[in-house]
């Protein structure tokens, strides 16, 4: 349920009320890999995931509009986290009626020793998401998302995130971002 009761001088008294629901199935599956190279073996862990996201349709047009609704929406956070959708702040939320499919990918690979010879927990290495969304609210195939990061060494690490729109056929928004961090906090 979201709710929202406003008050104000030239309308008095007015609420929205909006049902909201997320059935979110999703299961973890792992595997040991042998790495090439003669490296040690890496742990793969898949994600495959499965959502509904329900917004009910509701008059929002008497209601005042303290908080717009963003010009431009970022599709990519609110199909990778779907709790986005459910707590948009703005005061003109649209009924969602949707279904993604996504699947997480992780690989985690062995660290080396510590400085007194033990041993450390393995590091992650690649985190990256492949995810699709089908609003039947809005009769709208939203875009194909691969986002991720990775952490080829300790201190250096890759962001990376690309969408392709589906019914228009080409590439609608690509980042890519590589940091350096040092033990004492400085960012590059």
């Amino acid at each position: 349920y979201h709710g929202t009761l406003y008050n104000t001088h030239a309308q008095g008294f007015v609420s929205r009320n909006l049902g909201t629901a997320i059935v979110d199935l999703r299961t973890r599956l792992r595997r040991e890999l042998e790495l090439p190279f003669g490296a040690e073996r890496a742990t793969h862990l898949l994600e495959p995931r499965l959502a509904w996201t329900g917004i009910t349709d509701a008059s929002q047009a008497g209601n005042p509009l303290l908080v717009p609704r963003g010009a431009v929406l970022q599709e990519r956070v609110r199909q990778l986290e779907l709790y986005n959708v459910l707590r948009d702040p703005s005061d003109r939320i649209q009924d969602t009626n949707a279904v993604t499919l996504a699947f997480g990918n992780r690989l985690f690979v062995p660290t080396p020793p510590g400085e007194k010879g033990m041993l450390e927990p393995p590091r992650l290495f690649l985190d990256t998401t492949l995810s699709a969304s089908w609003d039947f609210a809005n009769d709208d195939l939203r875009n194909l998302y691969i986002d991720g990061v990775m952490f080829p060494a300790r201190q250096w690490r890759t962001r990376f995130n690309t969408g392709w729109d589906l019914d228009e056929s080409r590439i609608s928004e690509v980042l890519f971002e590589f940091a350096y961090s040092d033990e004492i906090g400085n960012d590059l």
